[in-house]
Parts: structure tokens; sequence; C-alpha cells
């Protein structure tokens, strides 16, 4: 059987410094942020989450996503400021 691939995109996206919170400043949610949270939102660069991927789902860290893939057999193939690209070791 073939090995997984996973490939997800990262960038920048505004976190609520208290919370760690992801920021709405463009409205696509039910609750989007109010000017006051955009302005002292910082910014992190972040996955940006994929329904066919469960560990990116959250808006995780570089840093986290990378841990959860490994959990999950999952090793790092590629990376760089666009891009994570990681590939199951295990066959099911």
């Amino acid at each position: 059987m073939a090995h997984q691939v996973h490939v997800v995109f990262t960038g920048v996206v505004s976190i609520n410094p208290i919370t760690g919170a992801y920021i709405d400043k463009n409205g696509d949610t039910a609750t989007p942020a109010t000017i006051k949270e955009v302005l002292v939102s910082e910014h992190q660069h972040r996955v940006i989450p994929d329904a066919s991927i469960p560990n990116s789902v959250g808006r995780p860290t570089i840093k986290e996503y990378i841990e959860l893939e490994a959990d999950d057999d999952f090793v790092v193939r590629h990376i760089d400021q666009y891009i994570i690209i990681t590939y199951e070791t295990t066959t099911p």
C-alpha cells in the first residue's frame, strides 16, 4: 500500500496575545474581530487549516503541527515559508 502524503500551507495570521486564539479580521466567521482586537493582535506564522488533514485544524504553530504529525508517524519531507510536506513512515 502507498504511503500517505500531507501538504499544508502556512501563513501569517493574527492571534490574540492573551488567549492565543485566531482573530478573524476579515469577518469570515460568526464572530468577526473588533478593531481593538485587531490593533492589539500578534502576527504569527501558522498552519492554514485543511479539512482533509486533521492535524492542521485549529491553526497550530509550525512546531505544534510537526509534533502532531510525528505522533501519527509522519515525517517532514519539505518545509519552507509557504508549505510543509510530510509523509507516513509506516504502511497500514
